[in-house]
């Protein structure tokens, strides 16, 4: 399970504001079944743990692993390069509003890489 991994490997047992405020609003844990979210709510909650973040105003680059909605969240508020490695299902935790701007913001970024490397 994520939290004894998370616990056992990087030495984080408690929960952070991430992963206890704006995760949880988006799963149930218990059941792991998707709840209904305001996900405008919980771009201005996840803005505030942001500029809360001690660290983050001297990183270089952000790595986000997912869930996927989450990096997109990020995205729109860090200034730092954002590296997203998916090692999840791309709408993992995306309300079905939130689909169709994730498969648009990931064409974007295909397509960008596309041009870069031609």
């Amino acid at each position: 399970h994520h939290c004894r991994f998370r616990c056992q490997v990087l030495g984080q047992c408690s929960d952070d504001a991430i992963f206890a405020n704006i995760l949880g609003k988006m799963l149930n844990w218990a059941e792991f079944e998707e709840r209904q979210y305001d996900a405008v709510a919980l771009l201005v909650e996840l803005s505030a743990i942001v500029e809360a973040d001690r660290f983050l105003p001297s990183a270089e680059l952000l790595v986000c692993t997912g869930p996927f909605i989450l990096c997109d969240m990020l995205r729109q508020l860090v200034t730092m390069p954002l590296l997203i490695y998916l090692g999840l299902a791309m709408t993992y935790l995306a309300s079905a509003s939130s689909i169709d701007k994730i498969l648009l913001y990931a064409r974007q970024v295909a397509s960008a890489l596309q041009d870069t490397y031609r």
